[in-house]
Parts: C-alpha cells; structure tokens; sequence
C-alpha cells in the first residue's frame, strides 16, 4: 500500500520497507537500518530480499575471492529509500537528527544533545599516500586524555597466586636491634646507666628479587599495556624484593646483568614471534636469535626463568618456540630451569623446559608453586623446548603485515573474503563477536579495547590479539598501537552481523562512553583524543568517526592533565608550555607572556596556576584563584612567591605568578635517591620556611601546611613557599607540625612514624619538638632550628660605603637604583616608606604614578633575600640586627649622659665606641641627590660626635690634649671598625644627633693607647696595631685587672 502524497526521509524509507513485505518497521528497528547504511560499502553480488538477522557467519563469503570492489568515496546525499534486504548497499552514513557524522561532509556529532552529551574523536593520523583522510569535523578540536581498561581487569587474583613466593630469609647486609639479646647481654654482663652495647640480628627481607624481561621486537606494540599492568601488580604483592625492568632489544640484545643465584627470578613478557626467536635462520634473519638465545641458555643454567606469552594458548603452535603441555617436577625452591624435569602428555622432550604462561592467575599460580616447592613436586603447565646448543640454519623469508620483508606475523596473501573466512574457522568464538564489535569503529588499540570491555563480560587480551595478529589489519602511521582494516574486511564483518547484534551496537559510542566515564577521574589518561562542541582552541585533526557519547563532567575529568607538550593559551596571553607541578585541584604550569613588557628587560616567562577542581563552577575557581592572589600579594617577602594577576579562561581559574628556577623539596629528594640530605642544608631550609610563616602569621594570612611539593629551593640556596588563603591562622602550630613531618623526610629519606629511622643528633630534638603535641614544645623546636643557623640574619652599614652581608658574604646590590631604594629603607629604620617617598629618592616623583620603575627595584631586593614588607605602596625593610647608624646614636647618648653626670671618662669611652662604627665615607658610592644630603648630614653628626670627644679628657688622666689622627681608615671584614681619627673639643653637654650643626672645632688633644678596663670589659676590649705608634681597640683579649 502506497501513499499517493509525497514522502521524504525517514517516512519513505518506511513506505519503501514495508512495501518489501512483513510489518512496518518500528523507530528502532529503522534506526538500525539506517546506522547500519553507514557503515557498509555496495557489493554487486547482493542477493536482494535476504534479512540481515537470517545471515551466518559465512553468508558473506558465498562470492568468489576477488568479488570485493575497492572501498567506494563516501557519499554526502541524504539517505534514499531502498528495499529492505538492499539496506547493505546504501551508500551515505548519516542518520537523520544528527545522531551521526557523514564523513566528508564535516557535520560533527551534535554536542547538544537532549542529555548533554558529547563526541569523542580520534587524533587523525598522518596522510597516507593514496588514500584521503576525511575532514574533522568543524568542532571536534579540544584534546583529552581518554583513558583505556586495563588489560589485566582483576590483578588482586595475580598477586594471591603469586603468595608461595612470599616468603622472607636474613639478609646479609642490613642488621636490626635484637631486643631479647640486647636485655639478656645486659643482665649478663651489667651496664653503666646510659651505656650499653646493643645485640644486632639479621634483619628480614623477601627472598626474592624480580627481574621482568620486556620484548620490544616490532609484534610487541599492542602488549605494552599489558607489561605495564604486570610490572604494577608484580610490585604490588610484596612478595619481592624489588622488582626490575630490562628491556630486550628487537636485535636480541640484552643489557648485562649480574643476578645471584637462589635470589632471583625472570620472566620474559613476549610473544615470540619476533625476529630473537628464530635463531636457525641463515644470515642476518636469524642474527637476533644466536645473539638473544646463549643469554638465555645462560640464565636458565643460574635462575629460574619463565616466558609469559600473551597469546591464548591456542596460539602457541604458531609461534616458534612451539610450547609442548605436559607436567613438571620442582627441583627445589629456587633452582634453575636446568634443574627442572618436565614430562610432556605426548612424545619425548629433548632440550632444555622453559616454562610457557599465559598472563592469568591459574598459569601464574602453578609457576609460583613450581618455583617455592621443595623437590618432587608436580605442576602441570606447557615448556618450550630449547635447544641445548646452536642450531643449523635454514634459508626462511620473514614478512612484516604487509609481507614486505621484516619480521613480525606471517600469512599469505589473501583477499579479504580469504582473511575473514581464515579468520572464522580458527579464531575462538568470543574474537569473532569481537571482530564484528570492533569493526564499528576506529581500529586503534586503545579504543579496541574500549570496545571490548563494553561489549564482554569478561574481557580478556588474548581475544583481542587473535584479531590484531589475524591479517585483517593493517599498521598505519601514528603511535603505536594505530590500525586499519584492510580494504573490504570491515564491510565483509559488518555484513555478517546478526540483527541480534545490531540491537547492541546501535549503543556501542554509549556503552564505550560508559567505560570511560567509570574510569574518568580515577585511572590516567592513556591516549588522546578529540572533544565535539567545545569551542576551544584545537589542538589536533579529528579522525572518521567518534568512538564514544560521554557526559560533559567527564570531559572535565578527562581534561584534568593538560597534554605535556601543552599549546593550551588562557585568555589569548598566556601559552601553557610544561606542566611543573600538581596539586589536588590545580595544574602548575610553565607559561610565556605573549604580551609583557619588552622594555622592561624582564623574561617573558611567568607560572600559571590552573584551577580545575570536578563539580566546582567557574565563579568558584576564579575565587579561589582571587583569594590566593590578594592573600599572596599581602607578603612582601624574599620566601614567598610573587603574583602577578588571576582571572578565568572558560571553566577554568587561573593564577599568574614569577618564573621559579628550582626544584620542589619532592623533587630534591626523588633526586638523591631518598637518601638523607646533609644536615646544614636541612637547617638552611628550615630557618627560611620559618620566617616566611612567622610573616604570614604577622600579616594574617595563613599558608597552605608545609609541604614536599609546595616548598621550592631554587639555585642559590633560596627557599620559596607557595600557596596562601586569606584566612587569618587557625593553627599557626599545626603549620610547625606538618613542617616537622617535612624535615623529618628530609632528614631521613622515609615518612615519619613509617620505618624507624634515625634522625641526625643536631636536629633530634628540634625535629622531635616539632612533631610533639603541644605547642609549646613546637616553638620551642622552632625556635632551636632558628639559633642553629649561622650567619643567617643580614647584617646592614651606611657609615661607609652601603653594606649588606648575610651568611658572611657581601650581598650588596650593585645596581644604582636598587642601592638608593635600600639606603632609603634603611634610614628609615624598619618604618614605613611610601612609594612617593622612594620616588623621591630615585628622582622619579613626577612620573612615580604611571612607572613601575620603584616596584621593580622593590621586586630585585626581594629576589636578593631582602626582607622588604607591606603591601604595595608601602614599604619597610625588617631589621633583624641594630642597624650601625643606631647603635651609634644610643652610644652617643649613652656618653652624653654620662659627661652631665660628670663621668667623663666613661662618656669618653662611649664616644670613642661610637666613633668606632664608621668605617668610610657614609653611604660612599650610592649615587643621586637624595644621597649627597643624608651623606652631608652623616659628615656633620660625625664632626659633632669628634667635637664631643674631643672636648673630654682621656680616660684615666687629668686633662690632656688628644693627638690628631687620619679619619676615614678601612674597616676589618665586618661592618664595625674603629679607624684613626682626630679629635675635637666640642661644647659641654651636649647630645649630638645626626643632622645637627656641628660646634666649632676645638684643640685636639692626646688619648692614651689602651682604654680603661672597665670599657674593655663592656664592649670586648682588645688591641690591634695600625701603625708604628698608634694602637686601637677592635678585638678581645685577655682583660687587664685595674
């Protein structure tokens, strides 16, 4: 029955069906039809009005060999209405609404869907010569890291049936107190309170050492996820000591190794089909194998020694070595393969048994037991025989996939009606279902193992590897694991799919997006993969068709871990570069700034802090990125990170801040191989982390707990601290307590209150203080950590030429402006000092408003360790000694006093150690006018003081005329010294200052050579020789009884 108005679409195509016969199709039923159009070929040999669902497996196979035509281009017209039984032969793959992409076309996925899913794409690879890529779709562009099943899916089954070998022996090295011994010697022998020797004992440790030998011959590509998952599980029982990974070249060859017998085990992860098994070829074919086989001939006379074949055993008689079952008899624990007896079901074994396993729990089981029986034990399980000795070559041709000459799997060449038929009659049952399944979609390894975890109960690898190693599939230029099928196969399996199995592939991109989703998050990201609908900057081509629907959470999670070689740019400035760091809920990044200021002579390399937390909005993380920014900016100080800006870039938040060229204390310690660190730079560490929290705590900010990843030593020895909130503390001591845990790493390579370790004497108790639980006794070790360290304050002078020392070096800054900036600070004397003020200083006051210049000097004094405070505009610098120009005033005051009182002899020593604290010019070589008039200032409180000096008698005499002396002599390395001077008699009573008028000078007179003991004991007294005839007090020496 036919309609007499017109139809179109999916309505024709229904009339057209039910014309064919049997009831109108429902919606799903024309949705399977329709999805199936897309991806089937024309065959001209169709017979019309046969149901897909009543096709076997070999219906597809009735033509001839060469009966397949060559792939048709791809069309772009809409579907048409075609009989029911033609529906392979339709030409477009599209499916009205969007649901799929026709290729070519460039219409995408629709991201939009009603639940808000959205596609997954393949990276494409590179053109192949003759063939064209289809175009990516317009919007497929944001890049992710997908992640993929593993392809062991229940390891805790490996690792229980690995426990035979979990047994422990003395070791013969490592010792442990034995505390019964220790007490018995002790009542035995007596000991002095708090001396005795202690009994040591053999400490415990795993029998067993691992070594997994990896095969990377050119078959061994799809299996790499699988040595990886075996190598995490080997380490995850503890049954081994360690666990070694050595790789065994495509050449045969191995690195050297000197394993001890009895204490070591192998296991070759290895397919054998590469060129190393097949020594008995002639020439350079079977050279891989006479170099890799007397290795291990070698290993299986001095360690037990097994292969784990990938394959499923029904495999292993293509394979060279061609494994034999039968039953083996342990020789021992731990003996050698040639110790092993082996006993095949069938036929006589010649050579040596080298045990064959697949990579499960029930073959694992019976080699552990193998290994760890005494003798006389029985285990069934399959030996490859090898042979004793070098064996005679034959002349055999290797051909690679595309049987052009290089080793790999080997079949002759079929059509593709020839390969799948091949394939069907001695693949299993579960690799024929998983053929058609994965003929859906792109054919890249990880993506086909997506397919299988969706579509198996219980996938296991050895079915997918019947398929890649079957001939259906083609290598194709990309990482490793990329496919393709062979021109006609897809179709022909495609074809042959049952309408069955049609009703559960119409869901495949959801069931494999669910696979993904379960794992979002929670498991790495494994291969790259291309986002529909994002709008964000593309990172790559997308390839045919999406592989998989997953909700928009997902790709949040997905996205996680930016791609390492980055490319990613936030609001069009900042170009991510390399990841630097990772934290619960941000990305550290290297980034550069496309737009600073080149003027400024600055490197465009900053830091970016991406925040990317799952379920949180954007608002939220652009207000933490806000909250750490304002919190951040508050500490001005030499430990803390500088911040530039934050602000949000799509779903992100993210921080700007100054390039660091370090290492995080984590990352110290991976690299001296969590060994301890040395004790005084464990010190130096402290000290710093502790001032820096001691300012935040000054300035109510409270930092992130100390940490291994967020404490960061750059090249110089400077500690930097980063994370910061806006919170006032909470627990100021809880801060000390997590940066006990850190310096007790440091320390001793381990986690605290893990394995015992000792700490090192000079920091025990501090340490020990810090992880207490009260805080008291937490400041208490703070407070020793800060008096052990030497030479850690810095120490200022301005009368001479400005000085800055720390850790007893001369840190003076040798730029101009940076000189002029710190004099300032430091005549401020720990006060405030307004931007303008600094301007001035500089000359700079009216332009100050609009230049950076006072900023940038700022920010170079704190690079330099200055401990410059306050929030921009408002600066000080932080004082940790008495500045020279102070301890002179308060001795200059001390001696005014003390001539009202009439003690001229005292006021005249306090004068003299006043005078002392010049060692030069003032502020000699800081350039500008600012610093002409404090040095002119400086000049003349310097004539008073002499002037004040001189008017006094020497000490211990009547009233003698002191002798005139050079001023301005060079001081010792310090910043005090006490050079010659001439002496000037000032008014009485009076209390200079600097800035006052100086009084008019007066007669000098003499001062005798030594000063009276009182004065040497206040100040230290001792006597140096400047010249033939003038002696002066710097040092101490043994002081003289009045």
């Amino acid at each position: 029955m036919t309609s007499d108005r017109a139809l179109s679409g999916p309505a024709a195509l229904r009339e057209v069906l039910t014309a064919a016969g049997g009831d109108p199709p429902t919606g799903r039923e024309l949705a399977e039809v329709l999805w199936l159009a897309t991806h089937v070929r024309p065959e001209p040999e169709q017979v019309a009005g046969r149901d897909s669902e009543d096709a076997g497996p070999d219906a597809a196979s009735a033509a001839g060999p060469g009966d397949v035509p060559p792939p048709p281009e791809p069309e772009t017209a809409p579907p048409t209405a075609v009989p029911r039984g033609e529906a392979q032969s339709m030409g477009p793959r599209g499916i009205p609404g969007g649901a799929m992409p026709v290729p070519g076309s460039g219409a995408a996925l629709s991201p939009n869907g009603p639940d808000g899913r959205v596609a997954l794409y393949r990276l494409a690879p590179p053109t192949l010569s003759g063939r064209a890529v289809s175009p990516p779709a317009p919007d497929a562009r944001s890049e992710v890291l997908a992640p993929a099943p593993p392809m062991i899916p229940h390891p805790l089954a490996v690792q229980r049936a690995l426990r035979p070998l979990r047994r422990t022996v003395p070791s013969t090295r490592a010792r442990e107190l034995d505390e019964t011994g220790t007490a018995h010697r002790i009542a035995a022998l007596g000991a002095r309170r708090g001396q005795w020797l202690p009994e040591l004992r053999p400490a415990p440790e795993r029998w067993l050492h691992l070594a997994v030998v990896l095969d990377c011959g050119p078959t061994m590509a799809m299996w790499q996820p699988l040595a990886r998952d075996l190598y995490t599980a080997f380490g995850q029982t503890g049954a081994f000591r360690t666990v070694e990974l050595v790789r065994l070249g495509a050449d045969g060859s191995a690195p050297p190794r000197q394993w001890t017998p009895g204490r070591t085990i192998v296991l070759v992860l290895s397919d054998t089909m590469g060129p190393q098994w097949r020594p008995e070829l002639f020439g350079a074919a079977g050279a891989a194998g006479r170099r890799w086989f007397p290795t291990l001939r070698r290993w299986t006379r001095e360690l037990p020694v097994a292969v784990v074949q990938p394959l499923p055993e029904r495999m292993w008689r293509q394979t060279p070595p061609e494994p034999v079952p039968g039953l083996f008899t342990a020789a021992g624990p731990g003996a050698p393969t040639t110790a092993l007896r082996f006993t095949p079901y069938d036929g006589e074994a010649r050579g040596i048994p080298v045990p064959v396993l697949e990579p499960t729990a029930e073959w694992l089981g019976h080699w552990a037991g193998l290994v760890a029986s005494p003798a006389g034990a029985e285990f069934p399980g399959a030996a490859a025989l090898l042979p004793a000795g070098p064996t005679a070559g034959r002349s055999v041709t290797l051909r690679d996939e595309d049987g052009e000459g290089e080793a790999g799997v080997m079949y002759l060449d079929l059509s593709a009606r020839e390969l799948v038929q091949r394939f069907r009659s001695v693949a299993s049952p579960q690799a024929v279902r998983l053929a058609a399944h994965l003929a859906v979609g792109p054919p890249h390894l990880p993506v086909m193992r997506l397919v299988q975890a969706a579509v198996e109960e219980r996938p296991q690898p050895q079915h997918l590897a019947e398929v890649v190693l079957s001939g259906m599939l083609t290598a194709v230029p990309g990482p490793a694991g990329s496919y393709d099928f062979r021109p006609g196969v897809r179709e022909l399996l495609l074809g042959a799919l049952p309408r069955t199995g049609l009703a559960r592939t119409v869901h495949l991109l959801e069931q494999v997006g669910a696979v993904i989703e379960s794992r979002a998050g929670s498991a790495p990201g494994e291969f790259r993969a291309l986002v529909a609908g994002d709008g964000r900057a593309g990172y790559g081509r997308a390839a045919g068709e999406p592989f998989a629907l997953v909700s928009r959470e997902s790709v949040r999670l997905l996205r996680g871990p930016e791609p390492e070689s980055g490319g990613r740019e936030l609001v069009g400035r900042y170009r991510l570069t390399e990841v630097i760091g990772r934290g619960t809920d941000a990305v550290v990044w290297r980034a550069r700034d496309r737009y600073r200021d080149r003027h400024q002579d600055r490197d465009r390399t900053v830091t970016v802090k991406v925040f990317d937390s799952p379920g949180a909005t954007r608002d939220s993380l652009v207000e933490r990125a806000r909250a750490e920014h304002e919190a951040t900016a508050l500490l001005r100080h030499p430990g803390v990170v500088k911040v530039r800006e934050h602000g949000g870039d799509g779903d992100v938040g993210y921080l700007v801040s100054e390039a660091l060229e370090g290492r995080t204390l984590g990352e110290l310690l991976v690299e001296n191989g969590h060994r301890p660190l040395p004790v005084a730079e464990i010190i130096g560490i402290a000290a710093q982390v502790l001032d820096v929290l001691a300012h935040a705590r000054r300035r109510g900010v409270r930092p992130e707990p100390p940490s291994l990843t967020n404490i960061m030593r750059l090249r110089d020895g400077l500690v930097k601290l980063r994370g910061f909130r806006g919170a006032p503390p909470d627990d100021a001591y809880g801060e000390l307590h997590a940066l006990g845990r850190v310096l007790y790493e440091l320390a001793t390579g381990v986690e605290p209150f893990g394995a015992v370790n000792a700490l090192p004497a000079p920091l025990e108790a501090a340490i020990t203080d810090l992880l207490s639980g009260t805080p008291e006794t937490r400041r208490r070790g703070a407070d020793a950590l800060r008096s052990a360290v030497p030479g850690s304050t810095w120490q200022y002078g301005v009368l001479g030429p400005l000085r800055a020392m720390h850790g007893g070096r001369d840190r003076t800054p040798a730029p101009r402006h940076a000189q002029i900036i710190l004099g300032r600070l430091l005549l401020a004397r720990g006060e405030p000092v307004s931007d303008i003020e600094l301007g001035l200083a500089l000359g700079d006051a009216p332009s100050l408003r609009d230049s950076p210049l006072v900023g940038n000097v700022i920010d170079t004094l704190l690079d330099d360790g200055h401990a410059v405070e306050g929030p921009e505009g408002d600066y000080r610098l932080r004082l940790e000694t008495e500045l020279d120009l102070s301890l002179a005033e308060q001795l200059a005051a001390s001696a005014a006093r003390a001539a009202r009182a009439g003690e001229t002899g005292r006021a005249a020593g306090l004068y003299d150690a006043a005078l002392g604290h010049w060692y030069g010019e003032p502020l000699d070589g800081v350039e500008g006018a600012w610093a002409e008039r404090e040095r002119e200032r400086l000049r003349a409180w310097r004539r008073t003081l002499e002037a004040a000096r001189a008017a006094l008698p020497e000490p211990g005499t009547a009233s003698r005329p002191r002798s005139g002396t050079a001023p301005g002599a060079a001081p010792p390395s310090g910043l005090r010294s006490t050079p010659a001077r001439p002496d000037l008699t000032p008014p009485p009573d009076t209390t200079p200052r600097p800035g006052t008028t100086p009084p008019p000078e007066a007669t000098p007179v003499s001062r005798p050579s030594t000063p009276p003991s009182w004065l040497r004991r206040l100040f230290g007294g001792g006597r140096t020789t400047e010249d033939d005839n003038t002696e002066t007090w710097v040092g101490r020496e043994n002081d003289d009884t009045e």
